[in-house]
């Protein structure tokens, strides 16, 4: 089973082409700094180590876009 480390770092690949990756990417009209990216990442980390030998399951999801899915 893969670790945390892992998730981690999978969060940081992107698909090429016109995608926007919360993880890794820097929204200029929305963070108001260039470590937005690292601390929405930090702050997860941060929520998961909380719930480590309690949670029995973690759900991962995506939300359909503005513009459907």
């Amino acid at each position: 089973m893969p670790g945390k480390d892992t998730l981690f770092r999978l969060l940081g690949d992107s698909p090429g082409g016109d995608v926007f990756n919360p993880w890794q990417d820097r929204d200029p009209d929305f963070d108001q700094t260039d470590r937005a990216p690292r601390m929405r990442r930090e702050n997860l980390r941060h929520y998961l180590d909380q719930r480590v030998g309690f949670a029995k399951w973690v759900f991962a999801a995506e939300a359909v876009g503005f513009r459907g899915g």
